[in-house]
C-alpha cells in the first residue's frame, strides 16, 4: 500500500477487506491497525461460503447495505486470493456508483492443474495436511512463525461445494468477468507466490485494466505475506 499516493488514500473513506478459502475476518488482523489509521470506517465481513452463488449474492447485499448506511462515503474494496475473485465480481456487478476503488492481492484466474484431485479434496476437507508442510507455500520468513501458526490454527473448513469449486480445473469466475472494471483498480502480484502463479494474476490484472504492482522473486513476498508480513 506504500505505492498508493497520499491523495488516493485520503479520498477513500470506507474500506471493506475480503478474504476467502478456509479463512475469515481474522486474516486481516495483522494490518487492521494500518487500515484504521487511514480510513474512518473498516468492515471485515465473515462471508457466507455455502457455494459461489450464495457467496457472491450475500457479499453484494452486504456491500449495498454499507452504501445505504453511508451514502456520502466512497467505498474501497480490498480482496485477497479467493476473496479477490469476489471483490472483482461484485465491483463489476455493482459498478462505480457503489464501489469507487478496488485493490486485489494475489488473485487466481483461468485454469489450474490439480494433481491427485480426489486425494487433495479429502486432505483439504478433513484438514489432514500438516501445517509444517503447507505453511511454507503460504508464507515466507517475512511473516513471523508465531503469526503463521496462529493463522493456520484459526482456519475453518469449507463446504463440499466450495471445495469442489476450488479444485476445478477452471476457476469459477473466469467466464464471468466481462472485461475492464468500471472502477480504478490496483493489483498486487508476487513472482515468489507459490499458490497463485504470477502469470495468472498478471493475465487477470490485464483483463481488468488494473494497475500492477509486481514484487520480484528476490523480495520473497509469499501468498499470505501481503497481509501478515510486518514489512
Amino acid at each position: 500500500y506504500s505505492k498508493l499516493s497520499k491523495d488516493q488514500v485520503e479520498k477513500l473513506e470506507t474500506i471493506n477487506p475480503i478474504t476467502c478459502l478456509c479463512r475469515r475476518s481474522f486474516f486481516w488482523d495483522p494490518i487492521k491497525t494500518f487500515f484504521e489509521s487511514k480510513f474512518p470506517q473498516i468492515y471485515v465481513p465473515d462471508l457466507q461460503m455455502d457455494n459461489p452463488t450464495v457467496l457472491l449474492e450475500s457479499t453484494k447485499q452486504y456491500v449495498q447495505s454499507i452504501q445505504q448506511n453511508h451514502p456520502d462515503d466512497e467505498i474501497f474494496i480490498v480482496g485477497h486470493s479467493m476473496g479477490g475473485i469476489v471483490a472483482a465480481l461484485i465491483a463489476q456487478d455493482l459498478g462505480q456508483t457503489v464501489i469507487k476503488k478496488v485493490a486485489l492481492l494475489a488473485v487466481p484466474y483461468g485454469e489450474q492443474k490439480v494433481p491427485f484431485k480426489s486425494l487433495t479434496r479429502i486432505l483439504i476437507k478433513y484438514r489432514l495436511i500438516p501445517g509444517f508442510l503447507s505453511r511454507p507455500r503460504f508464507f515466507s520468513k517475512n511473516t513471523p512463525k508465531a503469526v503463521q501458526k496462529r493463522m493456520f490454527k484459526q482456519v475453518v473448513p469449507e463446504s463440499s461445494k466450495m471445495i469442489d469449486e476450488i479444485l476445478n480445473e477452471k476457476f469459477f469466475h473466469t467466464d464471468l468477468i466481462k472485461g475492464k472494471l468500471p472502477q480504478e483498480s490496483i493489483f498486487f502480484i508476487s513472482e515468489y507466490d507459490k499458490v497463485v502463479p504470477a502469470s495468472k494474476s498478471s493475465e487477470f490484472a490485464n483483463i481488468l485494466g488494473s494497475k500492477i504492482i509486481l514484487y520480484p522473486k528476490d523480495k520473497k513476498v509469499a501468498h499470505d505475506d501481503y497481509v501478515t508480513g510486518p514489512t
